[in-house]
């Protein structure tokens, strides 16, 4: 009866719980106790018995503190299902504390509630008009304090704002569609509008075509919006709820939602939204007639019941710029674990869908292994809009996606509600992942070996292995490997540093020395630049997990160490101790890397 009296609560009034926002404690344990056992009060589990259990004591109590000030309209406190339990929780004493810890009495008495099966929770009622960061239930008696679920119910700020919700972003497809889909859902949830913008991407490796190719007009005129015109609102993120008032939401235009889930962007607790919600809304998309004519086709096309979609991506990763930043990586599967994982899969009776945007190595795949390659199922005259809805339908009709975190295959995954898996998961043990690397680095008959495969994608499949195993390496094999990606990718500069950062590591100071004196004297002083200067998250560059082998080499004298050290902290914008800099090249002949550093110090200067 209390489930059913807090939900019809929160219906009626529009209200949500917030209480694990907070973070609980109580004065002490008992043998009865379970593992973080204040908190459980709170994590919105529906307990048989006790959420919590202190031991016997005079006035035990229970706490929870929130990071901020919260505007509760109801406390509702739960008690044990059993009798004597209402006598035993009868007396109690609830207090609220404001930021400066002003106290608020809000209960003080005898009360027996709750234990009985019909019975009502002890619920407080404070209509927003008491703002509190901590509160304090205390028992007036010695005994044990037991009691079940505690709910902090607020309403629900989505339900107080203009409810626009706005998509506005300028990447791949999957990851607009992603977006889309969610001001879809959140517009649909809180009776609001939605708003998205789409321009065309100049970006060879996204589908993002003109909005016409893929969109109605209709739907177009209804809900896209200029990003310039967006950029213009007042918006604020979903995150930001929680520290809204609300003379601001008054002025609010709505809120930017982004492409993730939707629960890690809220500050409070939702609903989240499952595959049928994410396939409706799908379904409801203004696509255009070609579009929607490939969407059918994908749906139509014949699978069986145990079908698995291996998404080979690899777009600006392996072939853009991208290639230069580990840190995107996990985006594409294990190359070096692909023919193992495709061996394995059709051992156990899968069918197999290959997805990739590189033809000859998809196709290479599928002939090798008789498997399907969904380039093969298209119309020829479909445009590169029609081939990726088309794409994304029939992938998310198998039950297995293998992918990185890609947004195109995790878009697949929102609207047909299988299961990704990264690809290790075929290989589980470490020793039978290096064993599976070393089959494939000298498999003559393998891709690595083979002259229809793009170098860029052979160089990535062995730098994509180093960078997962590399604790597991010796230096000797790493620089090996280096080496040879360097060999399929003379353009890729980060592998460059790379293998300097190992020699310098394996303390073949004059090695590095002299191999990357020979790449400035090649003009490459503009790829060791860009390097520095390709800011990923956190102040993060491709060099930052290399820089400490720089680091010591220059202590240890290396004066193209010292260079590329110094142009690191040019671009993350550190103090730099130019002195540091001016007794490395003191007295040192002329070099590129003394001729460069000296001006470099000049112009800090």
């Amino acid at each position: 009866m209390s489930s059913d009296f807090i939900k019809n609560l929160c219906e009626s009034e529009k209200l949500i719980d917030i209480g694990n926002l907070g973070t609980a404690i109580q004065s002490s344990t008992s043998k009865w106790s379970q593992g973080n056992d204040a908190q459980r009060a709170v994590i919105n589990n529906v307990y048989k018995d006790f959420a919590f259990h202190t031991d016997k004591e005079l006035n035990p109590w229970w706490q929870i503190e929130f990071k901020s000030l919260i505007a509760v309209e109801y406390i509702v406190i739960n008690n044990r299902k059993k009798n004597p339990f209402d006598e035993i929780a009868s007396k109690l004493r609830i207090t609220a504390y404001d930021k400066d810890d002003n106290e608020v009495l809000l209960y003080l008495g005898t009360v027996f509630f709750g234990s009985s099966p019909e019975s009502m929770p002890l619920t407080i009622p404070l209509k927003s008009r008491v703002l509190l960061k901590k509160l304090k239930i205390t028992l007036l008696k010695e005994n044990y304090l037991h009691l079940s679920n505690i709910r902090f119910l607020i309403k629900d700020p989505l339900r107080n704002i203009k409810n626009n919700f706005v998509a506005n972003r300028a990447d791949g497809m999957g990851e607009r569609l992603r977006a889309l889909l969610n001001v879809m859902l959140l517009a649909e949830k809180n009776n609001g509008n939605f708003i998205f913008s789409w321009q065309t991407n100049n970006n060879d490796f996204h589908a993002t075509n003109e909005k016409d190719l893929i969109f109605s007009k209709n739907f177009q005129k209804q809900h896209i919006m200029e990003r310039k015109k967006i950029k213009e609102m007042q918006l604020y993120s979903l995150k930001e709820l929680s520290s809204i008032n609300q003379a601001q939401v008054k002025n609010c235009d709505g809120f930017l939602v982004q492409q993730g889930n939707i629960s890690k962007m809220l500050p409070y607790p939702y609903t989240n939204f499952n595959s049928m919600d994410y396939k409706k809304a799908f379904n409801k998309v203004g696509f255009s007639e070609k579009v929607l004519l490939a969407k059918s086709h994908a749906e139509s096309i014949p699978l069986s019941d145990k079908v698995v979609a291996i998404h080979i991506r690899a777009g600006d990763i392996i072939f853009g710029r991208y290639r230069w930043e580990p840190a995107f990586y996990s985006k594409i599967i294990p190359f070096f674990l692909l023919e193992n994982t495709i061996q394995n899969l059709i051992k156990e009776g899968f069918s197999i869908v290959i997805f990739g945007q590189d033809d000859d190595f998809c196709s290479y795949l599928a002939d090798k292994y008789n498997i399907l390659y969904s380039k093969n199922l298209i119309k020829k005259y479909y445009n590169e809009s029609q081939i990726a809805l088309f794409d994304i339908v029939l992938m998310s009709r198998c039950q297995i996606v293998i992918a990185g975190f890609s947004g195109f295959a995790i878009l697949a995954l929102w609207i047909g509600g299988g299961e990704r898996k990264s690809g290790y998961e075929y290989t589980p043990k470490l020793d039978s992942r290096l064993k599976a690397f070393n089959d494939f680095y000298g498999n003559k008959e393998g891709f690595l070996y083979s002259d229809k495969i793009n170098p860029l994608i052979k160089s990535f499949s062995i730098i994509q292995f180093v960078h997962k195993f590399q604790e597991s390496l010796s230096i000797s094999d790493k620089i090996v490997y280096l080496e040879k990606c360097i060999s399929l990718d003379d353009e890729n500069f980060y592998y460059k540093i790379f293998l300097v950062s190992l020699y310098y590591k394996d303390n073949q100071i004059a090695k590095g020395d002299l191999y990357l004196e020979g790449q400035l004297r090649d003009n490459k002083l503009r790829s060791l630049e860009n390097l520095a200067q390709l800011i990923q998250w956190n102040d993060t560059t491709p060099l930052t997990h290399l820089i400490e082998y720089f680091n010591s080499a220059a202590n240890q004298g290396s004066i193209v160490a010292a260079l590329v050290l110094l142009i690191n902290d040019i671009h993350v914008k550190k103090d730099i101790n130019v002195d540091f800099y001016k007794k490395i090249v003191e007295n040192k002949e002329n070099s590129i890397s003394t001729i460069l550093i000296n001006e470099k110090i000049k112009n800090i200067s």
